[in-house]
């Protein structure tokens, strides 16, 4: 599996293959589960080494996005983004591995940033918001710093694109729901007593929900229905929670 993902991952000669954000992320989880399990120096070492080819690739074609190259962007968005999502590089045993994919980590936030703001394809910035939103699972308070806030509001803007609307809705849901299954497990090891965890909201969710509270009920009522559905499922977690 993993010769294959790396054969596969670059080479097939149509950048649009294998190219939607559920296909790319379904096969990084594999990978990474695969790696994980394995417990391989080998297959911890690719995996670094992809990740900071990914976001080689993103920062070089940020400032030429009509280069023909330009058409693996979306692709390398959502690769480096569900590598960073699906393996937990802060637990690595190698501090030198460790710190380079942080910084790879970081680098990738604000490559998806500035991707965003250098293209006009929807499609792109639908990948760069994705690839965001899997940084942002992994740290949270990224979510608060002052970037990330203004592109988020840009794009819940009831004009925005209702693709954009909707990535940005699930990427507020997969933190929640992450923050939610974490607390789960950490209620049950502790033996808490069932639903216990339910009440507990962190400090970053608090600031979320406090600085996006008008833009998500506002987007329960667009004429969109996809975004009222993305928003309504957002607001029922958070209520759970």
């Amino acid at each position: 599996l993993l010769t294959a993902f790396y054969r596969g991952s670059f080479r097939i000669s149509d950048p649009q293959l294998f190219a939607s954000i559920e296909d790319i992320s379904r096969a990084v989880k594999s990978l990474c589960v695969v790696v994980q399990a394995g417990k391989s120096a080998k297959g911890v070492q690719q995996l670094c080494k992809s990740l900071s080819q990914y976001t080689g690739f993103l920062k070089k074609y940020i400032s030429a996005p009509t280069d023909k190259d330009a058409a693996w962007i979306p692709r390398t968005l959502v690769l480096a983004g569900a590598i960073v999502r699906f393996y937990n590089f802060g637990a690595l045993s190698c501090e030198n591995a460790r710190q380079v994919a942080m910084l790879d980590r970081e680098h990738l936030y604000s490559l998806s940033i500035s991707h965003f703001a250098n293209h006009s394809s929807e499609t792109i910035n639908r990948f760069a918001l994705h690839a965001l939103g899997s940084v942002l699972v992994r740290d949270p308070s990224l979510f608060l710093k002052k970037g990330c806030v203004k592109l988020f509001e840009r794009c819940l803007h009831p004009d925005a694109p209702p693709a954009l609307q909707c990535q940005v809705l699930r990427n507020f849901y997969d933190h929640f729901e992450r923050e939610g299954a974490e607390q789960s497990v950490a209620a049950f090891e502790a033996a808490a007593p069932p639903g216990s965890e339910s009440t507990i909201v962190g400090a970053t969710s608090t600031s979320i929900m406090h600085s996006f509270h008008t833009q998500i009920l506002e987007s329960c009522l667009s004429p969109k229905l996809q975004v009222r559905l993305e928003a309504v499922r957002l607001v029922r977690i958070i209520l759970q929670r």
